[in-house]
């Protein structure tokens, strides 16, 4: 993933992902599933997307190219839906980082009959019922990886701020306590700070 991928991400709002002001959700959906006789093997893809809840069926079979129904499962030939998905519910943490939650998500399903075989990001326009892919990668451990580095930075930089505003806070609280000081109160505490 680039710097200007991960720029337009970043200007899209992506990184708002979780927080309760976010336009944007993401999905785990089952893309494909197939009988293998000995055992039945899922695969899966991680979708982040601004579109509301009730286009996301349609999104996923117009931007993914996703039958609304499939008979094509190995051995089972049973008529079923094409796909089927749903929410990631994130924890409700001051400085959440969907990122990791997806990523120990994905690590805890892949491999036990669960294959995570892509990663979208698709923006949706509204007014014109269309989504635009901003991100399509096959390498899903990879991005999460590079999202979740991007996310700590910003938690790094939201913590330094608010440590700084509840420093000039601070400050402003004492220098309201000092200026309903009497004069004489004033000079005993200006003689203590320059000792």
């Amino acid at each position: 993933m680039t710097n200007e991928e991960l720029k337009e991400l970043q200007d899209a709002g992506v990184f708002t992902l979780g927080q309760r002001n976010s336009k944007y959700s993401a999905y785990n959906v089952l893309t494909s599933w197939s009988d293998n006789a000995d055992s039945i093997t899922y695969a899966n893809s991680v979708v982040i997307t601004n579109a509301d809840y009730i286009f996301v069926p349609t999104l996923l079979h117009d931007m993914l190219n996703l039958p609304w129904t499939s008979a094509d499962h190995g051995y089972n030939q049973t008529l079923t839906t094409g796909f089927d998905y749903g929410t990631f519910n994130f924890s409700d943490k001051k400085y959440l980082n969907p990122f990791t939650e997806i990523y120990d998500h994905v690590q805890i399903l892949d491999g036990s009959n669960h294959w995570f075989k892509h990663i979208y990001i698709i923006d949706f326009d509204l007014e014109n019922q269309k989504g635009k892919t901003l991100l399509n990668s096959d390498a899903v451990e990879s991005v999460l990886l590079k999202l979740i580095a991007v996310r700590k930075e910003q938690i790094k930089a939201e913590q330094a701020q608010e440590r700084k505003e509840k420093a000039n806070a601070d400050v402003d609280a004492i220098a309201k306590k000092i200026t309903r000081m009497s004069s004489a109160n004033k000079q005993k505490l200006l003689k203590l700070i320059l000792k």
